[in-house]
């Protein structure tokens, strides 16, 4: 978890995290009043890819000034806004922007905000790159090292449908208990019925060795 405050100690910190066994740089979607597609974080990004790290973007809000403008009466629908939302729209922002041109070997993964969301988001950002008169990737995970966290209460058929089957990798919160916690995620997973052994296999290991490049 670099210091984002400080560009020059978060490499720093990168550099030793990498050199003590780290395999991801953890940010929130919004540090400070920055969203991740500025390119303040850019020497981040070029730091991590140089050394074959990920960065890990796991639910969270760094704003203050957004944390208090959803601080309202209904505190349970609040935290929709405040951690799910911003990091659902930063996958949106990454696949949208210049980052995977100029780091194309650079790798995200979108933590604990499950991935029953990725399938509509997909579809809206393939609309927007016509806009943009780009080529919309083949395989979005492979060409662009696009991963997303599913849950065991996602209706995983269809994402896998819809969004295919390499940009999936299992989550289990694993270490604390809230309402994302699955202690028997895997156990559970690898019970499903409703989906081959192939893809099964893809989402418990080849996936995440993907992302982390193990």
């Amino acid at each position: 978890m670099p210091p984002t405050l400080s560009i020059p100690d978060a490499l720093d910190q990168i550099r030793w995290s990498k050199e003590n066994g780290a395999v991801a740089v953890c940010l929130r979607p919004v540090e400070g009043n920055r969203l991740l597609a500025d390119s303040y974080f850019y020497p981040l990004y070029e730091t991590a890819e140089k050394l074959d790290m990920a960065i890990a973007i796991h639910i969270a809000n760094g704003s203050a000034w957004l944390n208090d403008l959803y601080r309202h009466p209904v505190a349970i629908a609040a935290t929709l806004h405040r951690f799910r939302v911003p990091t659902v729209a930063s996958f949106n922002d990454i696949l949208l922007s210049e980052i995977h041109e100029l780091f194309p070997k650079l790798r995200f993964g979108f933590v604990e905000a499950s991935a029953q969301w990725l399938p509509w988001v997909l579809h809206e950002a393939k609309n927007r790159f016509k806009n943009l008169g780009r080529r919309w990737p083949d395989n979005v995970a492979r060409e662009y090292g696009m991963f997303v966290t599913c849950e065991n209460s996602d209706d995983l058929p269809y994402i896998v449908n819809q969004a295919g089957e390499d940009c999936l990798v299992i989550g289990t919160d694993y270490g604390h208990t809230d309402t994302s916690s699955d202690i028997d995620a895997i156990k559970i997973f690898r019970e499903r019925n409703d989906l081959s052994a192939v893809v099964k296999k893809k989402i418990l290991s080849d996936n995440a060795k993907a992302l982390y490049s193990l």
